[in-house]
């Protein structure tokens, strides 16, 4: 499958995500948590490409989120650790060609073709050469700029969890060769990506999304899990913001004058089952103490 040429798959390096690049099928896209960060998946501009109108998830990236293992038989667990890119069809052309300079460009530049040419010339090569960088940058990221990610809100008929935004044409030319960034910004702002200095969910959208259980009593691991393989609706979290929002929503007591203590916390509290939203009743006595 075709890569971008010079190295430009490392314009998608970067702390946030753990990049994938150019799958040929779910068996080249791990399921499993690796460091602890969302894995980015970019694709090769020939194997999937965003039109004008999107009505439908592209085949491939379906495959992808749906399926994972060797022969990409197993079904996929860890949902919410992915974010798919691809390139969009209209810019394929203007990346391309831009490749092609760059690679011509780098060529020219080299001792022996320099060699044949008179000073000017050589210095407008150089000139060329050093610009062709940038455009190319600009020209890959303007073409990758279509961004795939969990969500409960489909894209048409679609049966895949998936939701699809486009990112904005002058904001990925700011700064060309820092993919990440910009769609960990898209991100960010659909609420779906968390930062350490990010405020987390309320306690209650956490309880009430991730609870395998009413019967359950629900843990700090067991509420770390789902920014993972939870729903679709669930984001893409930062493991020590998704923490936070996880302690927050520890059982307290939820009489009408209740002590708000944690049961663990306080032996006063002689409930031994959860009740809805898994709060814990409290006597008489604790209640007049608090």
């Amino acid at each position: 499958m075709a890569r971008p040429a010079g190295g430009r798959d490392r314009d998608f390096d970067g702390a946030t995500f753990e990049t994938v690049p150019f799958p040929g099928g779910p068996f080249d896209v791990p399921d499993e948590v690796g460091d602890g960060r969302p894995k980015l998946v970019v694709f090769a501009y020939d194997s999937v490409s965003i039109g004008d109108a999107i009505d439908d998830v592209p085949a491939l990236i379906r495959r992808v989120y749906e399926r994972a293992g060797a022969d990409g038989a197993a079904l996929r667990k860890l949902h919410n650790h992915l974010v798919l890119v691809a390139a969009d069809a209209g810019d394929k052309a203007t990346m391309q060609q831009r490749t092609v300079r760059r690679l011509a460009l780098r060529r020219l530049k080299a001792a022996d073709r320099l060699a044949d040419l008179a000073a000017h010339q050589q210095d407008r090569i150089r000139e060329w050469e050093a610009k062709s960088e940038h455009e190319l940058a600009v020209a890959v990221q303007q073409c990758y700029r279509h961004v795939f990610y969990p969500s409960r809100h489909r894209i048409g008929a679609s049966g895949v969890d998936l939701a699809h935004s486009a990112l904005d044409i002058h904001s990925t030319s700011d700064r060309p060769g820092a993919g990440q960034q910009h769609i960990a910004r898209a991100l960010r702002d659909l609420r779906k990506l968390r930062f350490d200095e990010d405020e987390p969910d309320a306690p209650a959208c956490v309880r009430d999304r991730t609870a395998g259980s009413p019967a359950a009593q629900p843990t700090s691991r067991r509420k770390r899990r789902p920014g993972r393989d939870g729903a679709p609706g669930a984001d893409l979290a930062h493991r020590d913001a998704r923490g936070r929002a996880a302690l927050r929503a520890a059982p307290r007591c939820a009489t009408a004058t209740g002590c708000g203590r944690s049961p663990k916390a306080s032996r006063r509290c002689s409930g031994r089952r959860p009740l809805t939203g898994s709060a814990w009743p409290c006597t008489a006595a604790a209640r007049a103490a608090c």
